[in-house]
């Protein structure tokens, strides 16, 4: 029997928070980081005609790395980042993909010469995210908490256990 547990990236935020990263094997133990703990709750958002209602960690990473390119009813995956250098594209590429945004710039560039594939695109604010994910059924993307509205879901992230 295969069970779920729900956790949000603010979970994940205060596991790290506290000196702790959630792995597939369970929370680890890690140096404590320089996470503010009153930062404000990041969550993952798609289109409210996208069926998709959980995520793992992992399967979230392979979104955002371009590793899983397709949703499970075959729509294609349509990734949104935020700019570089704003605090929630840092706290969610060091919470979802363990590196600095910086760092991934080598990344996009092998995977567009050797797969094709294309770097999310970045929208510069909030209110583009929440438009892109109005038009695009495949769209994902991440909001601080209190910039969601109607107009985009919010998935929830799970861990199997």
């Amino acid at each position: 029997m295969m069970r779920f547990f729900v956790i949000s990236l603010y979970v994940l935020t205060t596991l790290v928070t506290y000196g702790m990263r959630v792995t597939e094997d369970g929370p680890s133990t890690t140096d404590k980081s320089d996470i503010s703990r009153d930062e404000p709750r990041i969550v993952v958002v798609v289109s409210t005609k996208n069926p998709i209602k959980t995520l793992t960690p992992a399967e979230l990473a392979r979104i955002y790395l371009r590793k899983k390119i397709q949703w499970p009813n075959g729509e294609s995956i349509t990734v949104y980042e935020r700019p570089v250098k704003t605090d929630v594209r840092q706290q969610f590429s060091m919470k979802v993909l363990d590196k600095k945004p910086e760092a991934l710039r080598e990344y996009w560039m092998n995977l567009t010469l050797t797969r094709g594939l294309k770097p999310p695109k970045v929208l510069r604010s909030p209110k583009l995210v929440r438009r892109y994910l109005a038009r695009v059924k495949g769209g994902i993307g991440y909001l601080y908490e209190d910039e969601v509205d109607e107009t985009v879901k919010v998935v929830q992230i799970v861990r199997k256990k």
